[in-house]
């Protein structure tokens, strides 16, 4: 399994990278769950290279998303499959490409593999963001293709925001708050000093990695997204409306 390398000639570049791994809690084998004949990863990469961003990386220790990758011309590079979240995947990620790229001022977004229906205009917002701070989505409109997200289920996470800053997060209900959507952008600084901080006691309970962030004082920057509420791949409910969705052309 060798991945492919990758050349960027000159700093200022905006890269999305994308997590997968197949031993997921909520749904093992999430990223090559196939619908209208694509597996999740490959919608999702699809819907990324449609973005300002110049490179898309699929960062997998999986040989079958690889092999995957490989076969329809993804991009993809390896990962350690161990890694405790998705942030220090792509900061690993990040890490092999050459010094003078990482050097300069390089723009990374993690988009999570579950993420396939975030619009395009909106990322590209998230990757104009001056990145003194991590940039994330948000969203108070929870209208969705179905009833499979509400304030009440733990697989949605929920964001208090004020000001141009996230406060919390969490999985429980919160008076006032509205959606997180699981996409980041981070300048190559925060991106390492975000994937080296260990789990914080809240972050573990929740199993929220932004907690820690919060907790170690680095915010978060809210980018408010205009439609509504973007379906999510955390459950078999959720993959059976994003199935029904695509293989009906949609």
């Amino acid at each position: 399994m060798v991945a492919k390398r990758i050349h960027l000639k000159r700093s200022g570049k905006k890269i999305v990278v994308i997590p997968a791994r197949m031993s997921s809690g909520r749904l093992p084998g999430k990223p090559m769950l196939e619908a209208a004949g694509k597996p999740l990863v490959q919608w999702t990469y699809e819907q990324a290279k449609k973005t300002e961003a110049d490179h898309v990386i699929v960062a997998t220790g999986d040989v079958e998303i690889a092999q995957h990758c490989d076969r329809v011309g993804m991009t993809w590079m390896l990962a350690d499959s161990n890694h405790p979240n998705g942030t220090s995947r792509v900061a690993e990620v990040v890490a092999k490409l050459k010094l003078e790229v990482r050097q300069g001022n390089l723009i990374v977004v993690n988009w999570q593999v579950d993420e396939p229906m975030v619009e395009i205009s909106d990322v590209n917002k998230l990757m104009a963001l001056r990145l003194t701070s991590i940039g994330t989505l948000v969203c108070k409109n929870r209208k969705t293709p179905s009833d499979v997200n509400n304030m009440l289920d733990p697989n949605t996470v929920k964001v208090v925001w004020s000001r141009g800053q996230c406060h919390w997060f969490s999985r429980a209900s919160i008076p006032g708050a509205g959606f997180h959507i699981g996409l980041y952008s981070f300048s190559v600084f925060l991106l390492g000093m975000a994937s080296r901080l260990n789990s914080s006691h809240l972050s573990e309970l929740e199993s929220l990695e932004q907690l820690t962030w919060l907790e170690n004082d680095i915010s978060l920057v809210p980018i408010e997204i205009e439609q509504s509420f973007p379906l999510s791949i955390n459950t078999l409910k959720d993959w059976a409306v994003f199935k029904q969705l695509k293989e009906a052309g949609e």
